[in-house]
């Protein structure tokens, strides 16, 4: 008589959780459910928005598809667990932006790769907030010097058990701000744990 015991198929930890490692756990309950992505997940809300005035920012957020500044604007965030990493998706009332997320293989660091760009930013967790500031970048797989590098002031929190954000974005070269979006995301369904 043969005995059949089926192996189960471990899945991968998310891939904030990985690239975070030690850090995961100093994370509010509301970003790590905001990262714990295993199939697609769908968050709503709302959001403001801030666009930069120089040449270069408009630039920028016309080439990304940045939002256009408002005080309030819907917003969806869809991500997509893939083999490599996330597809995260931002609509912000009908204006959408993609990016590709995966890990850098650098402790702490994931890299986001909006069309020709590839950006590589550390993660920290300062006082129950995330922080995502770019260190590096590439642009068709050469190296940006650090001078035409964007920088970043971007932290993930948790408020009154909500998920918030605040993005701001700022042009290499002295060209002042590209965009800041800041706002809260809900799950269109409960977690499943």
């Amino acid at each position: 008589m043969q005995i059949r015991t089926e192996a189960k198929v471990q899945e991968p930890s998310p891939l904030f959780q990985s690239v975070l490692a030690d850090l995961w756990e100093l994370l509010p309950e509301r970003v790590k459910q905001l990262h714990r992505i295993h199939g697609v997940r769908v968050y709503t809300g709302q959001a403001s928005v801030t666009r930069g005035s120089s040449i270069i920012a408009r630039f920028a957020a016309w080439f990304f598809n940045f939002p256009q500044a408002t005080d309030a604007v819907s917003l969806t965030v869809t991500k997509t667990r893939t083999g490599g990493g996330e597809i995260w998706e931002r609509n912000f009332g009908g204006r959408a932006f993609r990016s590709f997320c995966a890990p850098a293989g650098i402790r702490h660091r994931y890299r986001e790769k909006f069309w020709l760009f590839n950006y590589e930013q550390q993660l920290s967790v300062t006082n129950g907030a995330m922080h995502l500031p770019v260190v590096r970048g590439w642009f068709c797989g050469i190296p940006l010097p650090r001078f035409l590098l964007p920088w970043s002031e971007s932290r993930e929190y948790e408020e009154n058990g909500v998920f918030h954000f605040d993005v701001s974005l700022g042009a290499p070269l002295g060209g002042g701000l590209i965009v800041r979006y800041r706002g809260s995301l809900l799950p269109e369904e409960p977690d499943r744990i």
